[in-house]
């Protein structure tokens, strides 16, 4: 007995909108040079403003800025020590600046 997907299509991904979770995130982030300045803006006014500085950092990250992400999420991760998203973009972060020890530790706790 052959399994198929349920509508029927093997190649769904081929007709049906398909992004991948990073892009859909990066999509909602709208990482521009605009919104990069208003998150900055954000932090700079409510340095405790650990969303802010997830949002700053995921921005970056998305824009291709990998060091001033591991910056920003570093702080947010401090803010907020339970927040996953902001330890998984951290790892990534830190695996495209090439520490990987960092990267496997701030990896291992969003995936606690």
């Amino acid at each position: 007995m052959a399994r198929v997907n349920p509508i029927g299509l093997e190649d769904w991904k081929l007709v049906a909108p398909y992004r991948t979770v990073e892009e859909n995130f990066a999509q909602e982030m709208r990482a521009t040079p605009e919104s990069i300045r208003e998150y900055e803006t954000a932090v700079r006014l409510r340095p405790d403003f650990a969303e802010g500085y997830y949002y700053l950092g995921a921005a970056r990250w998305f824009s291709g800025d990998a060091r001033g992400a591991i910056k920003d999420l570093t702080t947010a991760a401090k803010l907020m020590p339970g927040h996953r998203d902001a330890h998984y973009y951290l790892g990534l972060a830190l695996q495209k600046s090439g520490d990987l020890p960092g990267a496997v530790s701030a990896l291992g706790v969003a995936v606690k």
